[in-house]
């Protein structure tokens, strides 16, 4: 049979009033769907039906989280942190060491094969030596609230979405980060970026 990456749980599931936060379409067709307080939903190209994997801080099948998005094998989630799947089912891992936040909103990664998360109240963070670390370079906008990240991977930089300052975009080469939003535009919220 058909094995998945993710977690699958004996739990029930009901969307009444769910909401889809993230949308991953995988190398191999699988798709991931994240929905808000209640999981992940898998559908693979060559089943006929889904499986479902509800996130909880200890894997109980007890959903206390918020799925906030997905990419390569990482979920962030909004309250519970980070999880990483090891592409074995029935293994996946919570990881926090290092974040500022555990209210994590995005995640995505580079060209360069490392990990950014951004969290609201924690900024942004990359993944380095099995930790969160926030780079010298991104310590000013430690406190920031990142709703979104999108990547731009000619010019390898990342822009920044947060809730009140509008959008702010990070050189990742020349380890600068600057404010787009005009001074006279204040409390800009965004919530969703998408580089295309």
């Amino acid at each position: 049979g058909q094995t998945s990456p993710y977690l699958t749980m004996n739990a029930s599931l009901n969307l009444d009033y769910a909401k889809v936060k993230s949308i991953e379409i995988l190398d191999d067709g699988t798709m991931v769907i994240g929905v808000y307080q209640k999981g992940l939903i898998v559908i693979q190209p060559a089943m006929k039906d889904f499986t479902y994997h509800a996130i909880s801080p200890d894997n109980d099948g007890i959903n206390a989280s918020c799925i906030s998005a997905m990419t390569k094998g990482w979920i962030a989630t909004d309250g519970c942190g980070m999880f990483k799947t090891s592409g074995i089912e029935n293994q996946s891992s919570r990881v926090t060491e290092g974040l500022n936040s555990t209210l994590v909103q995005t995640v995505i990664t580079d060209k360069h094969g490392t990990v950014w998360v951004g969290s609201y109240g924690g900024g942004v963070q990359q993944y380095a030596d099995g930790k969160f670390i926030t780079p010298d370079w991104l310590s000013s906008f430690k406190n920031t609230p990142v709703m979104s990240l999108a990547y731009d991977p000619v010019n390898d930089v990342i822009y920044i979405g947060t809730n009140g300052m509008g959008v702010m975009v990070a050189n990742i080469k020349a380890q600068k980060c600057m404010n787009l939003a005009s001074s006279d535009i204040t409390n800009t919220w965004i919530s969703t970026l998408h580089y295309d």
